[in-house]
């Protein structure tokens, strides 16, 4: 028996043993021969991976679109913002003298967050999806405008709050999501907690409102949970002493806060799972901008390298930097004596 006159079913474990890259490193591959096509093609469906434009193309085409449901199992998007800067100088469309932005990047943002609102209306009827990771970075400003952020909040919620996941991955510190109509992204995510078992998560604005446990007798499945709270080392544009701002106007006082409000309710969040491999915070100390991890499951604090990744286990420290934040703050006046509830909430750190 030849090659493509095996069943369906071993021509797809064979698929599965080549992986991916095998059919991605030359598309050429894809054509053997009508038979292979087809299954290879649904089995390259998937594990989708966009960038921006290539969003833009996906989600075009809404009967496509809805021909994918029953394949997707793992969404990978990769977002910079507007990238062609060069075409933008070639073509010679520089600012308007009012500082406006040229209307080319203007209709990308819309096309962009029209991919994104159809995505976020096929994905819920993906059954088999599992995994789902979206990396949204800053938007590199060779011309110098000033634009709001390139995502949108809402269709980005509903994408987050898709129940069928088991793994989510959210970093889209730097992008700073439009958030008109009150949309919170973390009562989004903390939504759909239960049915995770993996969570990574960075984003521009953050809150305790994330690790809020679910009602009693709600059991929680998730295994690891890693939210980094530093901002810090995105880029040249973003200051050492960077963290999330709460999900409210706020001061750099409130921030601060929110770090020691996130650790608290970090270890009662541990507390609710059942066998939790990781729940981790990764912060910087401010001024001295040291990275730590805080393990809330073995409650300990972890001193990082800046080139570590956010799950590395570093060397245990038994000392808190809050007296010399506090300092530091005092002097520049962001910040008071703290409260009693706020002093116990920084004694856990110790």
């Amino acid at each position: 028996m030849t090659l493509l006159n095996l069943p369906t079913e071993l021509l797809f474990y064979i698929l599965s043993y080549l992986g991916l890259k095998f059919l991605r490193q030359d598309i050429r591959r894809l054509c053997v021969s009508r038979k292979w096509f087809e299954i290879a093609w649904q089995f390259l469906l998937q594990d989708i991976s966009l960038t921006g434009d290539s969003l833009i193309e996906f989600g075009r085409d809404i009967n496509y679109l809805s021909r994918t449901v029953s394949h997707i199992i793992t969404v990978d998007i990769r977002l910079q913002g507007f990238v062609d800067w060069e075409m933008l100088r070639r073509e010679d469309l520089f600012m308007t003298p009012d500082g406006a932005p040229p209307e080319v990047i203007e209709a990308w943002t819309g096309r962009l967050d029209v991919a994104m609102r159809n995505l976020a209306a096929t994905l819920p009827r993906c059954s088999r999806l599992k995994s789902l990771r979206i990396k949204a970075g800053p938007e590199s400003d060779e011309i110098s405008i000033s634009r709001e952020g390139y995502l949108m909040a809402n269709p980005l919620a509903s994408i987050l709050s898709l129940n069928q996941l088991t793994s989510l991955d959210i970093d889209t510190a730097g992008s700073n999501p439009n958030r008109m109509g009150g949309i919170h992204l973390c009562c989004s995510i903390n939504s759909i907690l239960p049915s995770l078992e993996r969570l990574r998560c960075r984003m521009d604005s953050i809150c305790e409102k994330l690790l809020e446990p679910p009602a009693p007798g709600i059991q929680v499945n998730l295994k690891e949970v890693l939210i980094n709270m530093s901002i810090s080392q995105l880029c040249s544009g973003y200051y050492g002493w960077y963290y999330p701002e709460p999900c409210r106007p706020t001061c750099i006082r409130e921030a601060i806060m929110a770090r020691e409000k996130m650790i608290k309710k970090a270890v009662q969040f541990a507390r609710r799972l059942k066998n939790p491999r990781m729940v981790r915070l990764v912060m910087h100390g401010v001024p001295s901008l040291r990275m730590f991890t805080y393990d809330a499951v073995k409650v300990r604090r972890m001193e990082l390298d800046i080139r570590d990744p956010w799950d590395a286990d570093g060397e245990e420290v038994t000392h808190s930097d809050w007296e010399s934040e506090k300092q530091m703050l005092k002097i520049t006046k962001f910040i008071d004596e703290p409260e009693d509830d706020e002093a116990s909430v920084v004694s856990l750190e110790t």
